[in-house]
């Protein structure tokens, strides 16, 4: 089911994002859209797969893990976790 209200981002890449440490998620991509998701109280809000390993995930309440990061997507922490 697509959300109309959603750009459809599987066929763009990524070219900057960052996730800060209140736990959300911002992403910019190649063909102009952009991504904001905020931390949730309860659930993973999101979880970011790459090339080389990359996963980033945002647990409750805000705290954004990075298991086997890597910058090969331009991929930067604003902040501590």
């Amino acid at each position: 089911m697509n959300d109309p209200g959603l750009p459809r981002l599987e066929s763009s890449s990524v070219t900057a994002g960052f996730a800060n440490n209140l736990g959300a998620l911002h992403l910019d991509f190649a063909d102009g859209s952009v991504l904001d998701i905020s931390a949730d109280e309860h659930y993973e809000a999101w979880t970011l797969n790459g090339p080389d390993g990359l996963l980033l995930v945002s647990t409750p309440r805000g705290r954004s893990h990075d298991l086997g990061f890597t910058d090969t997507l331009g991929v930067t922490r604003s902040s501590q976790r």
